[in-house]
């Protein structure tokens, strides 16, 4: 075993052993307890914040794709057809920081609804899993946007969608590596887009909000790690549609966390490419990349999406 795998499944033993009751003074369990609070800004193993897979992150990344960078449901005029949307992905890749690696996979289930031509309600359900140094990592939440059509799409030229939304709930936990919060938010998207023939441009920009608590053994044993986190994310898309049933798709975005973090800041980079069996029904294969100077991923999405 190599010295930092050593000393990494250390702290974890003592980490635990202090969760689990063990016969330490008040001033170990402070230690620890602070020890743990730290994870989120000083180390790649934050489960509720501090880096581009843990919680608070997760759940932005959810809303902007979904509201922001890759929408679904229609900014045209509302018609008698096509007025539910049904969108699910599933998501893997590996990460690296330093010395620590792993693994993750998600996936993201969105409903959505158009009230009328100016409104629509959208529901999305994201799970993740990240495995880090065989330690495990569930994260999952509930995010609800009210997608709102302020200049409208008439098959050429602007349109224009902002989305706040609330988060109603969101929950990082791993056992392995005592940690663990529940938090809730709020955030605000953009989506405002161009369009000549078979070009479209995308400037996706997000602001959000997540407050929350530690899910605590009990109160001697509390967990210090209280969630506050602002994350700014903006970003630029383009589609080129090459027939009725193929298009291509690329985007950059740059997301900033605005509150002490491991990785305050970090690039994403993605290409995908879609076939439509219809109109309102088709699949999307993309491959994504993280990079900041402190953490990289590498991954890829398989998308499938329908409107009724």
């Amino acid at each position: 075993m190599k010295k930092h795998q050593i000393l990494f499944a250390g702290v974890l033993l003592l980490s635990s052993a202090a969760i689990s009751h063990a016969e330490l003074s008040q001033e170990a369990k402070d230690i620890i307890a602070e020890f743990n609070g730290a994870r989120n800004s000083k180390t790649a193993l934050g489960v509720t914040d501090g880096n581009p897979l843990a919680a608070t992150s997760f759940m932005a990344r959810s809303a902007y794709d979904a509201y922001a960078l890759h929408p679904r449901v229609s900014a045209g005029p509302r018609t008698e057809d096509a007025n539910w949307t049904f969108d699910i992905s599933a998501s893997g890749g590996s990460f690296e920081s330093g010395r620590i690696d792993g693994y993750y996979a998600s996936t993201q289930l969105e409903l959505a609804t158009r009230f009328n031509d100016s409104a629509a309600l959208s529901v999305i359900v994201p799970l993740e899993y990240r495995n880090t140094e065989h330690t495990d990592t569930f994260i999952g939440g509930l995010d609800i946007g009210l997608p709102i059509v302020i200049v409208p799409d008439r098959g050429a030229g602007f349109s224009w969608v902002v989305t706040p939304s609330i988060m109603g709930t969101g929950v990082g936990v791993s056992v392995n590596l005592a940690q663990g919060g529940y938090m809730f938010g709020a955030g605000m998207s953009s989506s405002l887009a161009w369009r000549a023939n078979a070009l479209t441009l995308r400037m996706a920009n997000q602001i959000t909000y997540a407050s929350g608590q530690p899910i605590a053994y009990d109160d001697e044993d509390a967990i210090r790690q209280n969630i506050s986190q602002a994350i700014l994310k903006n970003g630029f898309a383009a589609d080129y549609a090459l027939s009725k049933a193929v298009s291509l798709d690329g985007s950059v975005s740059y997301t900033n966390m605005l509150k002490d973090a491991y990785t305050d800041g970090y690039w994403t980079f993605e290409l995908g490419a879609s076939y439509y069996f219809n109109n309102d029904t088709g699949i999307r294969v993309a491959a994504q990349s993280d990079y900041a100077d402190n953490f990289k991923s590498y991954g890829g999405t398989l998308q499938f999406f329908f409107s009724y």
